[in-house]
Formats: C-alpha cells, structure tokens, sequence
C-alpha cells in the first residue's frame, strides 16, 4: 500500500513472472496457475496495468503484453492489433543505464502502441538510500548523451508515481456517476427495511398503541383467508387456504342392500361420527391458519406468541364445541321427526316409483328362469335411476305383496334421504360459516384484548426489544448514516468537478 496526506491512495500488487517449466517444490502446473492469477488481477477496469521490462527486451517478445492485451480496449484494426496494449498499460523501461540506446529506439519506436506511455526509470543499486537512488537517477537522464534526449515527461520514478496518481484520478472521476447511483439504490434499499422493523417503545401506552394494531392486522387478515378467501400473500400457500380438504361420499351410503335397511333417521345417527370427524378436521385447519398468521404479524414481537396462540385456542375450543352440539342436535331432530317440504322430493319420489313395473317384470323373468341353464338365466340384478343396483336372488322367493311393500318403502326412503343429505349439508355449511364469521370479526379479537390489555407484563414484554431486533436496527442505521455520507461526499465532488489532482512530493 502507498499511503500518504493529501495524496490519493494507491495499493500495487507485484505479480510474478511466467515460468514454465516447475522446478524442485513448485507446483506441476505452475504456468498455468500464474497465468490465471496474474488475468484475475489486471481484469478489473480501474486497474493500470504496468507492462516492466528490462532495457534489452525485445518488446514483440514479452508474454506479459499476449497476457494483458485482451483486458484493453483502445480501438484497434486487425494490421495493429498484435502491437495493441491499450489504454490501461504503461510500459516501464528499467535499468535505463545498463542499455541506453536501446531505451531510445524503445520509446522513439512506432512498433507499439501504449495507451499510457512509457516511463523510463533507474534500477536502486546495492545499498543505495531512496534518496541517493533519486538523485543518481535524474543525474543520468541530464548527463547521459542519450537518455537526455528523452521528453523529461517520460523519465524518473517521481513521473511514475504521478502518471498512476493521475490515471487513477481521472478513473475515479469517471466511475462517481456509477458510484452515486450504486450508493443511492442501497440507500433506497434499506430505508424501507429499517421502516418494517417495529418502532422503538418508550412505554406501556405505545406498547398498548401497537398491540392494537397488531390484534386488528391479523383480524384484517383472518377475515381475507378464511371469510373473504383473498389469500393475498398466501396465495402459493396451499396450508393457508380456506377451501374444503375433503368431502362427505353419500353415493355408498344411500345405496345400500335392498335386504332389510334401517330407516331415514336411522341412518342420520350412523352419520353422527363423520360429522363429528368433519368439524375436527375443519377446527385444524383453523388453527393451523390462526396460529401462522400470529407468527407472521408478531414476528418481532415472539414473546407474545405464547399468550396469543393460547387465547386463539381457547376462543377455537369453545367455539367448535358449540358447532358440535348444534350439530348432534340437528342429527338428533333428524331422528326425531320425518318431515319436509321440498317440492323436489315428490318429484323424486315418483321418478323412483315409476320404476315399479320394470322391479316387478325383472323378478318374474327371473323366477321363471330358475329351472333352466345357467348360461340362458336372466340376471340377478336390475339397475334403477337414482337409487342404484339392485340384487333380485333372493326377492324371487317373497310374497309378491311384501315385495311391493318393501319397494314401495325403499324408494320412499331413498327420496326422503335426499332430502335429509341436502338439509344436513346446508345448515352445516351455514352453520359453520356463521360461527367462524363470529369467531373472527368478535370472539377472537375481544379474547386477545381481554388476554393482553388486562395484563400490563404481558405488554411491558414488547418494551424490551429482543436482541436480534436491536443488532438488526443498529446495523441499518449504521448503513444507511454511512451511505448518507458517501452519497454526499460523492454528491460534492461531482458538482464541483473536482478529483484530487495531488503531486507525489520526490521526497
């Protein structure tokens, strides 16, 4: 590092030269790792290449210019772009004393283009001070007969470090505007981040402020998922969605054997058990809701997470338990009284009769059919619209009466059954969506309130902000104060047009 007042700071990294062949220790592709260390360094745009080369070197022959070459990107034709090096690259001659004349034809020579010049220097020898180095050097670019030919601009250790010097003020000129916009959208970047981090509070009267905008965020946003079914942010959250997991297949249930079969409200009671395993199921998805969107809009407020899902749980445990005993006695009145006046059951009653002679023609076909061969014996099962198949074997041997009855009785049973699966299914679902209503727009916030308001250490809890929160705060602030200085810095530079022009003192 090159490091002084005033001066713009400079860091030289001295690369190695190219070796092909590893000796003793060094490693077998050698060549190859240097080649990629030495294109790693001289990528970047704001880096000045320095081509050294010593005052006898065939320029043309010198890999370090084949290296770097590629990496500028002054103008070229495909005549010169072999003798290209570019606008990045100074070309320093060393041991200037040891071969002058060839420094002269070197410099003097068209056979290379160096966007940044040549700069001729003198080699320290032996114990030499930088002082005594410095004064040797410019005695031989006065004295010598051809090195004093040379453009003064073009001599001396002092001209190099000014020539880096002023490169590199003017590459800082050029990337400010890039640096700016750069420093400007990290600064937008953050800002709206330290925004979302919860506001620092001061007392239990702040502390009451945010809780209740936080038990009326996570109201808004139960209302929207389950009631509304806007999923908004939870929309690629399959868990978070309201809609039914499953349904309830009445199609076994309501095709049962034509042997003896219990009757309408017999069968509501079987059912008792999956509307009981509905309402469970129904209830965790809930919570499951209830208890993610807690953790979503408490997040920087955990210690509160404990109490509010207890008091969720609470008010979703009270509230199922009501569904389920409307709901046994909605099974209960079903088995109490037959009753409905639903137009479309008699329609469907007599579609169902209506197939009293097809019942009727099938089991006489079949019982006249018994005695002959199996192959040319009618089937055993007929198929009725609306109910399903029926198997006929053993209705051959019954009454002929008391198979009408028993038909008679089945359709019955089975256009009333309709009617009882659309009752059950509609009050549940109106049932269910007005407990949930309540549940979410009342029961829920009023319980978190009562949980929380009543109880001033739950609220002190949001006082003391936790670690994680605080070193989150203090690193954005430090961020955006640095950034806000730099974005100044840089704002003042580029109006006044000015990048530190500085000379190298010699000395």
């Amino acid at each position: 590092m090159v490091k002084k007042k005033d001066v713009p700071d400079l860091t030289l990294v001295d690369l190695p030269g190219f070796i092909r062949i590893a000796v003793e220790d060094q490693p077998r592709h050698i060549y190859r790792d240097i080649l990629e260390l030495v294109k790693k360094y001289i990528k970047p745009e704001e880096t000045i290449i320095l081509n050294v080369v010593a005052s006898w070197a065939e320029l043309q022959m010198c890999e370090s210019f084949d290296v770097s070459r590629p990496f500028n990107d002054l103008s070229t034709t495909r005549s010169n772009i072999s003798s290209n090096l570019g606008r990045r690259t100074i070309v320093v001659i060393t041991k200037c004393d040891q071969r002058p004349e060839d420094v002269v034809a070197k410099v003097s020579g068209r056979s290379i283009n160096v966007g940044l010049g040549f700069v001729c220097v003198r080699n320290r020898i032996d114990d030499e001070t930088y002082a005594e180095a410095r004064k040797k050097e410019a005695s031989l670019f006065e004295t010598d007969p051809m090195l004093s030919k040379l453009d003064k601009s073009m001599v001396g250790i002092p001209v190099l470090a000014n020539k880096l010097m002023e490169v590199q003020a003017k590459m800082i000129a050029m990337c400010l505007p890039n640096i700016m916009r750069k420093v400007s959208e990290r600064l937008h970047g953050l800002i709206p981040e330290l925004a979302k981090l919860p506001r620092t509070l001061a007392s239990v009267s702040d502390a009451r402020g945010v809780l209740i905008e936080m038990v009326g965020s996570i109201k808004d946003t139960l209302q929207n998922l389950i009631i509304r079914g806007e999923y908004g942010e939870y929309e690629e959250d399959m868990k978070m969605h309201g809609d039914a997991r499953g349904k309830w297949d009445t199609a076994t249930s309501v095709r049962a054997s034509f042997r003896i079969s219990p009757t309408a409200p017999e069968k509501a009671k079987q059912h008792f058990g999956i509307a009981m395993s509905f309402i469970n199921e129904v209830w965790g998805c809930l919570e499951t809701i209830c208890i993610k969107v807690f953790e979503d809009r408490c997040k920087h407020y955990r210690q509160l997470l404990p109490a509010l899902k207890a008091s969720a749980q609470r008010v979703l445990e009270e509230t199922k338990e009501k569904f389920k005993e409307r709901a046994a006695e909605m099974i209960e009145m079903e088995q109490g009284t037959d009753y409905t006046c639903d137009p479309n059951h008699a329609t469907c009653l007599q579609k169902l009769l209506e197939n009293r002679d097809m019942f009727v023609n099938a089991i006489q076909t079949r019982k006249s059919s018994i005695n002959m061969p199996s192959e040319v014996q009618k089937p055993l099962e007929i198929n009725i619209e609306g109910y399903g198949s029926i198997d006929i074997k053993h209705l051959v041997c019954i009454d002929e009466s008391l198979r009408e009855q028993a038909f008679d009785m089945k359709m019955r049973i089975t256009a009333y059954w309709e009617v009882v699966v659309n009752r059950m299914v509609g009050w549940a679902a109106l049932q269910l969506r007005f407990m949930i209503r309540k549940m979410v727009i009342k029961e829920l916030p009023r319980e978190i309130s009562k949980e929380m308001m009543a109880n001033d250490a739950q609220v002190e809890k949001m006082i003391a902000e936790p670690p994680s929160v605080a070193a989150e705060r203090e690193a954005l602030q430090r961020s955006i104060k640095l950034l806000q200085e730099s974005k100044e810095v840089l704002q003042n530079a580029i109006e006044s047009g000015e990048v530190s022009q500085t000379t190298l003192d010699p000395d």
